[in-house]
């Protein structure tokens, strides 16, 4: 059995952060007017606090700007400095040498003083994940701090986030950990919009062959839970439940 619930979006853009989740949890699948609601479509505001998952197919090795998941970043990335947003690129891939100015050279109709005053590129993603695996959050509760702050000097209130390390935690069988960092991103995500006005769209990319084989597959839906939207590598919308493997 198939059933729809209709919800006035003006309504549901009124709910805060936490009530929003409690409507996603009890819908397995989320539509606006078109069937197939792609993040990227005009309807979507990314002003709303967002809990994203991305999956993509490929490792990514070398990194390759004619991805379709990589135009996906990018793009996402783009849309929020040209609405004048602070940008967060948070990935492991920084570690690579030229990585973070290779990105920069990609954000393009783009001005270079909006850039460097709305773009931050968190360069030592290697002890963030050394911490996480630990099961130390510290560091980045400092982030968050540095973040607010900025933010507040800035005179910010939309914020977009792209973190990939809960990827990397889950690759390499960190599975509690990768949920704790995700919970404490989601708790990150309501703080700042109850207590303090700010709007935070996070998405998370994770590799989806990751989770064909056990004890990975088993996780899967640990992943979607935790997330309040659940798309493929060109940003169309799916249910967390599905497999989407051939969903056009």
């Amino acid at each position: 059995m198939t059933s729809i619930c209709a919800y006035d979006l003006d309504d549901f853009e009124k709910l805060d952060h936490r009530s929003r989740k409690i409507l996603f949890d009890h819908h397995n699948l989320h539509l606006t007017n078109n069937l197939f609601r792609n993040i990227f479509d005009d309807s979507f505001s990314h002003s709303l606090t967002e809990h994203s998952c991305m999956y993509y197919e490929n490792e990514l090795q070398p990194f390759s700007f004619s991805d379709s998941f990589v135009t996906s970043l990018l793009r996402y990335l783009c849309e929020g400095l040209q609405q004048n947003q602070l940008c967060i690129y948070f990935s492991m891939h920084n570690m690579k040498k030229d990585h973070p100015k290779t990105i920069l050279s990609q954000l393009t109709n783009l001005k270079k003083s909006s850039i460097k005053k709305n773009f931050m590129v968190i360069k030592n993603s290697d002890n963030y994940y050394i911490n996480a695996v630990c099961n130390n959050l510290k560091p980045f509760e400092d982030l968050k701090k540095e973040i607010f702050d900025k933010a507040i000097l800035d005179n910010k209130k939309d914020i977009r986030i792209v973190c990939d390390i809960p990827n990397f935690l889950f690759r390499n069988k960190h599975f509690d950990q990768c949920i704790a960092l995700e919970e404490w991103w989601d708790q990150t995500i309501e703080e700042l919009n109850k207590n303090h006005g700010l709007n935070v769209s996070l998405l998370c990319s994770y590799n989806r062959n990751n989770f064909q084989n056990i004890p990975f597959k088993y996780h899967r839906y640990r992943i979607n839970d935790i997330h309040s939207i659940v798309c493929d590598s060109e940003g169309i919308v799916h249910s967390k439940y599905s497999e989407f493997d051939s969903h056009r």
